[in-house]
């Protein structure tokens, strides 16, 4: 059994008053065995010192991330950090953090960091909680591949560092006692624990009953869908697509050759050949529909997620990683999502940050759990 506890502080400039603030809310000696903490926070707050100053004094390891703004004991918004500690005597946690990665050097430091991490359980753990770094060279559907090849498929859940105007210096991740803007950390759990996995993108009304297949394709690089280029099949059905970056325009609705999906996706950049970066990789014979993505559609499909997180019964703590897109199409109101996660929860301790990608399974048609990488949804971990 896993219990998991909150606390958060808005005080940005004493490290000393805003560890004070937070041992105020958790108190210590009641942890169970094993305990691990997982820091959100706007970068500010690692610019201050408070997060070293926490991590440093906290008496187990702690991951965690920047985030554009987040929401946990009933509170919330941009300018606050988020501690959520999972403690108890039976699970173990072991935590990993990377060297700092790059294009040309990220498979080896990610397989060693794992193994590290792996070392310390007596078998593999029951799932992964990640946290990825923001990098304009090294896209996270790559890191993502090397994990799941890396622990054999073991699912993985977590999220992408954010900040308010996705500017990759401030969007770091936090890892034995560092923070970085290139790492990736990590946290193994194990035992008996079983997590329920939930992502939802946009409602079923605003995706296209049109559909196409992939017949060309190369990772994340999507070069022809129904035997065309793909920018040009993408135009043909009425989306705008222009040569250079695209930041996610719009969502195309994914449903693999494993059976998996659906997975929204989004379109990064288009190339003068017609072929797109897309946000996750796209294996050929993939069949996809265009989506639409609006403010009630946000709200809907927050709303679905929540009530299914509510109807698996697990009470021990609901994590939650929602796209920033769906914070800042929710303007100026953008804290609409986060009232409603407040407002039906309840008392189930909670977190929630806004990421710049999303990591969640999905289950195939063969009911096994494919991890998968997400744009514009709303996902959660259930414990």
């Amino acid at each position: 059994m896993v219990q998991v506890r909150n606390a958060f502080t808005t005080e940005l400039d004493e490290p000393e008053d805003a560890l004070k603030e937070i041992l105020e809310q958790i108190d210590l000696k009641t942890l169970s065995k094993n305990s691990v903490g997982i820091i959100v926070c706007y970068y500010e707050f690692i610019d201050t010192g408070v997060v070293q100053k926490i991590s440093e004094s906290l008496p187990f390891e702690v991951i965690g991330l920047t985030t554009t703004a987040s929401a946990s004991k009933g509170d919330y918004g941009m300018y606050r950090l988020n501690l959520t500690v999972l403690t108890s005597d039976d699970i173990l946690f072991e935590t990993a953090y990377t060297v700092p990665l790059s294009r040309a050097e990220y498979e080896k430091p990610l397989e060693e960091a794992y193994a590290e991490a792996r070392a310390g359980l007596p078998s593999d753990p029951s799932f992964i909680i990640t946290i990825f770094p923001l990098m304009g060279e090294l896209i996270a559907p790559d890191i993502l591949k090397v994990m799941d090849r890396a622990s054999k498929g073991i699912p993985i859940w977590g999220t992408i560092a954010s900040d308010a105007v996705l500017d990759s210096e401030h969007c770091k991740t936090i890892g034995k006692k560092k923070s970085g803007a290139t790492s990736v950390a990590m946290l193994l759990l194990h035992g008996d624990i079983e997590p329920e996995f939930i992502v939802t993108s946009i409602p079923d009304r605003n995706i296209s009953t049109r559909k196409a297949l992939v017949t060309k394709s190369s990772g994340c690089i999507v070069q022809e869908a129904n035997g065309v280029p793909f920018a040009q099949y993408l135009n043909s059905i009425g989306y705008i697509t222009k040569v250079g970056i695209d930041p996610t325009s719009f969502p195309l609705i994914m449903r693999f050759p494993d059976g998996s999906g659906p997975v929204a996706l989004g379109v990064f950049r288009v190339f003068e050949d017609g072929s797109i970066l897309m946000g996750g990789e796209v294996p050929e014979g993939t069949s996809f529909s265009g989506g639409e993505i609006d403010p009630e559609g946000i709200i809907e499909t927050a709303r679905a997620s929540l009530d299914k997180a509510l109807k698996t019964g697990k009470r021990s703590g609901i994590f939650m990683s929602p796209c920033i897109t769906r914070y800042l199409m929710l303007s100026p109101v953008s804290s609409k999502e986060m009232e409603l996660a407040i407002s039906t929860i309840g008392d189930i301790p909670y977190f929630l940050a806004y990421a710049s990608g999303e990591i969640c399974p999905v289950r195939g048609e063969d009911g096994k759990l494919y991890n998968h990488f997400h744009n514009f949804t709303f996902s959660l971990c259930v414990l």
